[in-house]
């Protein structure tokens, strides 16, 4: 699951945004442009599919804060969201060799929230949108993984493209396949037509269709759709606290790491018992900080277990967590996050926090390795970052004078190209306030 796309209207600071993602996102802008406030727009909708409606809003603080300051209770806001899918559902076998099935492409998530005149937040409208293509491949790919017949797309034959609408309006929740009548005759490549009833197509890519399991005057069907919808919760959203992780963690915290870091021992804990996972992250510590020379954790009598490590400096002493520098913490969970966290998206805000200017190209490189196989975003200030980082990969976030934010790709402004001409990188004209020419 990857994210092609967000629009956001009056959501925090912005007015109305139009951002297109790629598989490597570096997002900069000075203080309070509001590149938290985008990364928040993300969050959002996973709250709603996690916890419901109710508490999303909670978790912003409120519809005050969840609405651009300039417009509250005037406008509306909206959050909508593409996810690319890479999916597809097998429908049937037909009599000619070959077999149906579903390819979904892109699945949107709107949702349009309004304040009435008792400053209560109402679901003005939320739809789910499913984009998929009904095509016919020979049946003998359905012998291989699905990946490999996805792959293979171009060997299929387009039967017919199809949308299927979820919507809830006000709490009356509707649902469109896309098909007229029950019944859906579809033209094969040898011009032989076949007759589908739509109770035999999927149209979510996951397990069951439509509406049916979603409560009667429920606010949100968001939330009720965890296995028919992308699950957000495989979004990981990072903003590390050293301070934390560098204390011992409790041995009943989560396996998973969570947003701030502070479960990293149990995790590490965790990665070490597996002797190709040990292997794997010892090589990619190495490869930053060349020091190390053994990386490891200890439980201690409380019942909490901490970090500890041996520099080749000194290879007799063990060095507790507690005492590790800034740096070694602070890339040892993004590597963490990075490479042993199963998210299809990782966003991490300012990574460079605790990491020696000179240690960021390494690092840079772990970001770019790691894209090959999930969407990384990073918000910064770094002009190391920015020196590290392909330009067609940083987007920058201004603010208007009226305090509403826009974004923009630096590289394509007319001024920027005259500059990058000349040998000045995006990192020296960030420094001298250039980039917002």
């Amino acid at each position: 699951m990857v994210i092609e796309r967000i629009k956001l209207k009056n959501f925090k600071n912005f007015e109305n945004l139009d951002l297109k993602l790629g598989q490597m996102n570096v997002i900069v802008g000075a203080n309070a442009s509001g590149k938290t406030n985008l990364i928040q727009a993300i969050k959002f909708v996973r709250d709603i599919q996690n916890y419901g409606i109710e508490n999303a809003i909670s978790l912003q603080s409120g519809m005050d804060f969840l609405q651009n300051f300039r417009y509250k209770n005037k406008k509306n806001t909206t959050v909508s969201i593409d996810f690319s899918l890479s999916k597809g559902m097998f429908i049937t076998f037909t009599p000619y060799d070959t077999a149906i099935f579903n390819d979904y492409k892109t699945l949107n998530y709107t949702i349009e929230i309004s304040v009435n005149q008792n400053k209560k937040y109402e679901i003005e409208n939320e739809c789910l949108t499913v984009y998929s293509e009904i095509r016919e491949i020979k049946s003998s790919l359905f012998d291989k993984p699905l990946l490999e017949i996805i792959d293979k797309i171009d060997e299929s034959f387009l039967l017919k493209k199809n949308n299927y609408i979820l919507n809830n309006k006000k709490g009356i929740i509707t649902a469109d396949s896309g098909i007229a009548g029950d019944q859906l005759n579809l033209k094969l490549k040898n011009e032989k037509t076949i007759k589908l009833s739509s109770k035999d197509i999927y149209f979510l890519p996951y397990t069951y269709n439509g509406i049916e399991n979603i409560p009667e005057n429920t606010s949100s069907f968001l939330e009720h759709l965890k296995y028919s919808f992308p699950k957000l919760s495989d979004i990981g959203i990072y903003d590390f606290d050293i301070k934390k992780m560098k204390n011992p963690a409790s041995i009943a915290a989560k396996a998973e790491l969570e947003e701030n870091g502070e479960n990293l021992a149990i995790v590490m804990k965790k990665i070490f018992e597996d002797k190709k996972k040990f292997t794997q992250f010892s090589n990619l510590i190495k490869d930053i900080l060349p020091f190390i020379n053994d990386i490891d954790t200890e439980n201690s009598y409380d019942k909490s277990i901490s970090l500890k490590v041996k520099e080749i400096y000194n290879p007799d002493t063990t060095i507790p967590g507690s005492l590790l520098s800034d740096g070694t913490v602070s890339i040892t969970a993004i590597l963490t996050a990075l490479y042993f966290e199963d998210k299809s998206l990782a966003v991490f805000e300012e990574p460079e926090h605790g990491v020696h200017p000179s240690l960021i190209a390494k690092l840079m490189e772990s970001f770019y390795d790691a894209s090959k196989n999930k969407q990384i975003i990073i918000t910064t200030h770094s002009p190391e970052v920015l020196k590290n980082t392909a330009k067609e990969d940083i987007f920058l976030l201004l603010r208007k004078d009226n305090g509403n934010a826009t974004i923009v790709k630096p590289h394509k402004n007319k001024m920027v190209k005259s500059f990058l001409k000349n040998d000045l990188g995006i990192d020296q004209l960030f420094i001298q306030n250039l980039l917002e020419s």
